[in-house]
């Protein structure tokens, strides 16, 4: 990807478009794992990488995003699909410590 794009980029535990970027790298990996079949209940476990080099005047080195996340699905009330997770950006910087904590809900329903 070239110059600054409109969208974000999934890494977790980092903000939604906490950088920009003249080019960038991304690899996201997505388990799946059923705990319980009958009730729907579905693990989830993640790990992403980004590698961006930021936009001037920032420095023009390479940067490196780490973030690992885990998750429970099932499907709630009216049928509706939930999905709370759990992600930790490893070397996000906070308050000068390497670290950040971040937790999702999500809710999908089918018409």
């Amino acid at each position: 990807l070239v110059g600054v794009e409109s969208w974000s980029l999934p890494v977790r535990g980092y903000y939604t478009r906490e950088f920009l970027a003249d080019d960038v790298g991304l690899a996201n990996l997505e388990l799946i794992l059923p705990i319980c079949k009958k009730c729907g209940v579905l693990g989830h476990l993640y790990a992403d990488w980004a590698a961006f080099k930021p936009v001037p005047p920032e420095s023009s080195d390479w940067h490196n995003l780490l973030g690992i996340g885990a998750g429970v699905s099932f499907r709630a009330f009216w049928d509706v699909r939930t999905l709370l997770t759990y992600g930790y950006g490893i070397n996000a910087v906070r308050d000068g410590n390497h670290g950040n904590h971040e937790i999702a809900i999500a809710l999908q329903k089918s018409f």
